[in-house]
């Protein structure tokens, strides 16, 4: 029988899914069947129907099993077929209450299809398939129950008898569960590095050679491989990004520049992060890359959420769209701290339409690598807001640094409120001492109106003294700057000058 490696839900089918979360019935309708050859990095989550239809199978029984996956059994016989094919893609389809019938998951047997004969001949073929699909904790999930006409068998025994496998897979189903309540109403999609919620396929290709000097790189395969993307080449000593010119034949593609590496035995995939089941670790100079992003194409800026493990290793974040052809950073908009250590990072990405993702991880002092348990990508801003990004850390100006011709009541100024998020100011502080480390604090002015200076009052200083001062800025979103470095002047009464 064809061999698959599993069904991967469609965006489509995942948005249903969330849909079923908040009560809405998960029906599905039938099975198809058809004999189409993905494309050369063709992804498989923007498929809305099968790539070339052969059959509709009627389904014969729907189980739900309980663990948030249903069963969809079908049976597989050639009784009135009038000619054979090669069965190599198979869709389960549902009907969503707002779209109609959709193509709710789908997969592909590529070179391991098995040829089906036509009825009448020596071959008769009668055999039991059941399709595993993920619905989560929908309460309402139905199927168009009819007579049988066709289905075939897909090997789930990696899902049913490894059990690290179901384990991860299971925990990996309770995460988008809960996140999908989490940004619920807005529509997500989830990197949650397991089989079936990740966007880095193909995480088992290798290089087999690449030299420095030329474009040309040998790979195991082409599968999953798309022109245009950005791929990642490494081995134990070098790594380097290559966006894909040309894809030659099934193990060889040409890059848009001469490799400056020479590769062996190497990795090629969209992230040199490491993954596990389940999680991946940010590696100092790593990078991921995620694309072909559109989260139903609403005109609003997205959100895009890290859960990340809370240390000073740097995320930079880009992005590109139809508008932005270069990687364009986006600075974080938000945090909220969780448990164990970790903190959801949200940045506010201005894309629309199709758009892909960089993320650049940079070691901190400590050299500690963080670990990455989600990503998530959502259509609009999710409103969780938390900590709100701080203005820049402000620059003392006047008085000048040192200053001894400061009068009783000084104007303390710093240069500018600048906010990378160009959030409005809310208010200032100012707080001054006698003490350079601001052990004590002879004023403090507590929270002010917006501005980026203050007048010392009159009688909060005393004669011939050394005064140490500082301010800080908030935003209006409740984001406080860092203090600016402390500066200081000499009050000296006219009379002792």
């Amino acid at each position: 029988m064809s061999e698959f490696d599993g069904m991967f839900l469609t965006k489509k089918g995942k948005n249903l899914m969330a849909k079923g979360q908040i009560g809405a019935t998960i029906n599905f309708s039938k099975v198809v069947l058809g004999d189409g050859n993905l494309a050369e990095g063709q992804n498989i989550e923007n498929l809305e129907t099968i790539i070339n239809h052969k059959k509709d199978v009627n389904i014969h029984s729907l189980t739900v099993i309980g663990d948030g996956t249903s069963q969809v059994r079908v049976i597989l016989t050639n009784e009135g077929w009038i000619e054979g094919f090669f069965v190599r893609e198979i869709g389960l389809m549902a009907m969503d209450p707002d779209e109609g019938e959709i193509l709710y998951a789908y997969a592909n047997a590529r070179d391991k299809a098995d040829f089906i004969p036509s009825a009448g001949g020596a071959t008769v073929v009668e055999n039991q398939l059941d399709l595993i699909a993920v619905v989560g904790n929908a309460a309402n999930i139905t199927a168009q129950v009819g007579v049988v006409i066709i289905a075939l068998k897909e090997d789930i025994t990696d899902h049913d008898q490894d059990p690290v496998a179901h384990a991860g897979r299971l925990n990996a189903m309770d995460q988008a569960l809960n996140l999908t309540r989490l940004y619920n109403p807005n529509y997500a999609e989830f990197e949650l590095f397991v089989n079936s919620w990740t966007m880095l396929y193909g995480m088992d290709n290798k290089v087999s050679s690449a030299t420095a000097g030329s474009d040309v790189v040998k790979v195991d395969k082409t599968d999953y491989i798309t022109v245009g993307k950005t791929y990642v080449i490494f081995d134990a000593t070098n790594t380097e990004s290559i966006v894909v010119a040309e894809i030659v034949d099934a193990a060889t593609i040409r890059a848009n520049a001469d490799l400056v590496h020479t590769f062996g035995a190497a990795n090629i995939r969209r992230t040199n992060w490491t993954v596990t089941e389940g999680r991946a670790v940010a590696v100092d100079g790593g990078v991921y890359y995620a694309g072909d992003l559109t989260l139903l194409n609403k005109n609003c800026d997205k959100a895009f959420v890290i859960r990340r493990q809370d240390n000073d290793v740097a995320l930079a974040v880009f992005y590109k769209d139809s508008a932005h052809i270069d990687w364009t950073p986006v600075p974080w908009s938000w945090q909220r701290d969780q448990l164990s250590g970790m903190v959801d990072v949200e940045y506010i990405v201005p894309a629309r339409g199709v758009f892909d993702i960089k993320i650049v991880s940079s070691a901190g002092p400590s050299a500690v690598d963080p670990a990455i348990e989600h990503i998530v990508y959502v259509e609009c801003e999710s409103g969780l807001n938390g900590v709100h990004r701080p203005p820049v850390k402000p620059i003392n100006s006047t008085p000048a640094d040192a200053a001894t011709d400061v009068q009783e009541t000084p104007t303390l100024s710093v240069t500018a409120y600048n906010h990378e998020l160009e959030t409005a100011q809310g208010a200032m502080q100012v707080q001054v001492s006698l003490q350079a480390d601001f052990s004590t604090v002879l004023l403090d002015s507590g929270e002010q109106g917006p501005g980026i200076s203050y007048v010392v009052p009159s009688g909060a200083l005393a004669e011939n003294g050394t005064y140490h001062w500082r301010m800080r800025l908030k935003d209006s979103l409740g984001g406080w700057s860092e203090w600016s470095d402390p500066t200081f002047f000499r009050f000296f009464s006219i009379s002792c000058v």
